[in-house]
């Protein structure tokens, strides 16, 4: 069973990785540069945007597109993208999206608020590792209410998720920055 929940939460990674990458290829290419509109400078810093926003949405929309189509050559699960209607992906992508890129907010609020320059970590290295795991796990945990709302996946892939995806956004974060699309590690 565990084998299961597992599956069913790097299932549920497939439509984030998807859209990240997307995502920092137009950041790093400054495409849609009329859309790089701060939300708010003060409290977020300049990094946090309506391009952002939107072009997360679009590519989690995508990404739950591509999920479904996928389906079928995957493991079964109790998980079912392919049987939610061509309207439901759009409105699972779109919640998708927002919810990666608003559960954001509070931790660069948070960070902007203690005078923490963005896309750095605070000095000490015990808050730099807390920083840094917090930074990774803020976007899943945000994504959480969007597969709730739409697929309704056992707590304990739920929790296998935020877990998993806060390495695998590391991850994908190191590798996107040695690959030149990201302009820091963390």
């Amino acid at each position: 069973m565990i084998m299961t929940n597992v599956i069913e939460s790097l299932i549920l990674l497939i439509p984030l990785i998807i859209a990240g990458v997307l995502h920092m290829i137009c950041v790093r290419l400054d495409l849609l540069s009329c859309l790089k509109i701060p939300i708010s400078t003060k409290h977020f810093g300049k990094n946090k945007t309506y391009r952002g926003i939107m072009l997360m949405s679009l590519f989690a929309w995508w990404g739950v597109v591509i999920t479904a189509q996928l389906e079928p050559m995957m493991a079964k699960t109790s998980l079912s993208f392919a049987s939610l209607s061509s309207w439901e992906l759009l409105l699972f992508g779109v919640t998708l999206g927002l919810g990666y890129t608003l559960s954001e907010l509070p931790n660069s609020y948070y960070k902007r608020s203690h005078g923490i320059a963005e896309g750095k970590l605070p000095s000490t290295t015990k808050a730099k590792i807390i920083h840094a795991i917090i930074d990774q796990a803020d976007s899943g945990v945000g994504c959480i209410l969007a597969y709730v709302l739409f697929l309704k996946p056992p707590l304990v892939s739920i929790l296998i998720f935020v877990f998993i995806g806060t390495f695998t956004h590391l991850f994908f974060n190191v590798l996107l920055f040695l690959l030149k699309l990201r302009k820091e590690p963390f």
